[in-house]
């Protein structure tokens, strides 16, 4: 579990699986990554570093619930929009800005950057720059699963924008035919790239994954502890060969990637989701912590800076061209 003492500052790894999570704990874990994602944001639009950069701020509430579900041994999927999730699974924030600024200390050696952080020894199979795609990795890991009886559950997060693609359908298709221990998540930010969910959807995610058998909810993403309660449910159903889909409902604060400038978007929409449905907030509200919300966001966000300021500082280089010719034909080796 997470300290809430003065140490709660830190940034350090988080721990939400495989047991009962506080209420507080939760709350950490979100302002954690906020703070996390917040520090990478600034120092990716001063120049620090490159590459396309994703992040999931306002989404928070999503991650936390998600993972807080899940049992110790469980596997998680993620999509590009993915910084969130391994941290929320527990992967060491160092490692994960590593990756993301392209250091030799990430997860995938600084190769992959954002969208290609992995860390299967963990159970975290990987952010994934396909739209799409993670769903049938996901198939794969519960099939997996399956034939070997291992009795964990598959988790896979897709966005809206991912509810276009044939391949999610024929993965919701797959786990039905074959009852796969396997839970669809998919977090509904509103907007695919820069197309709204009213454009580009006719109908809502989890009603279109009833077409196909699963028990299929939708969630409000701005209370953690409905997603976390949601989810559980949904992994209890998948764990006895009973697939599942998630619809959370949230929105993503900034355009689709940092930079973005988000014109697409009416005038005033995002404030308004920003003013009433923070997951942050709404939780921090009903344990009656509201009043220190803005000192420890603060203290978390000096944290993630300093954090982010020390990798770049330590080493950071591009990998050697020997190293990453060797891990393009699948040698081992950083």
């Amino acid at each position: 579990m997470v300290s809430t003492d003065d140490r709660g500052s830190a940034i350090r790894r988080l721990d939400l699986r495989g047991s009962p999570v506080r209420e507080e704990d939760l709350l950490h874990a979100m302002q954690t990554i906020r703070a996390v994602e917040t520090a990478l944001a600034e120092t990716y639009l001063e120049g620090a570093f490159e590459g396309p950069l994703h992040v999931s701020i306002g989404q928070e509430g999503a991650a936390v619930g998600v993972v807080a579900a899940m049992g110790a041994d469980d596997v998680l999927v993620s999509n590009h929009r993915g910084h969130g999730h391994a941290l929320a699974f527990g992967l060491d924030p160092r490692r994960v800005i590593a990756e993301i600024v392209g250091d030799p200390c990430g997860y995938a050696g600084g190769r992959g950057g954002s969208m290609h952080i992995f860390a299967p020894d963990d159970g975290f199979l990987g952010t994934n720059g396909i739209v799409g795609d993670s769903a049938a990795l996901g198939v794969g890991a519960a099939l997996a699963i399956q034939q070997s009886a291992g009795g964990q559950v598959a988790v896979v997060i897709i966005g809206d924008g991912a509810m276009g693609t044939g391949v999610v359908y024929e993965s919701l298709n797959l786990a039905s035919l074959w009852h796969l221990p396997l839970v669809f998540v998919c977090e509904n930010n509103q907007y695919a790239e820069m197309t709204p969910t009213s454009i580009h959807l006719s109908s809502p995610p989890y009603q279109r994954a009833k077409s196909f058998g699963l028990a299929a909810i939708q969630l409000p993403g701005d209370d953690v502890r409905a997603v976390v309660e949601g989810v559980q449910a949904a992994v209890r159903d998948a764990r006895e060969g009973k697939p599942a889909f998630v619809e959370v409902l949230t929105y993503r604060w900034g355009g689709h990637y940092v930079g973005d400038p988000a014109r697409y978007r009416p005038e005033g929409e995002e404030e308004s989701w920003r003013n009433q449905h923070c997951p942050i907030r709404f939780l921090a509200r009903r344990l009656g912590r509201e009043a220190q919300l803005e000192d420890l966001q603060a203290r978390l966000q000096a944290a993630a800076r300093a954090v982010v300021a020390e990798v770049l500082a330590h080493n950071h280089h591009l990998p050697e061209g020997s190293q990453a010719q060797a891990n393009a034909r699948g040698e081992s080796g950083r």
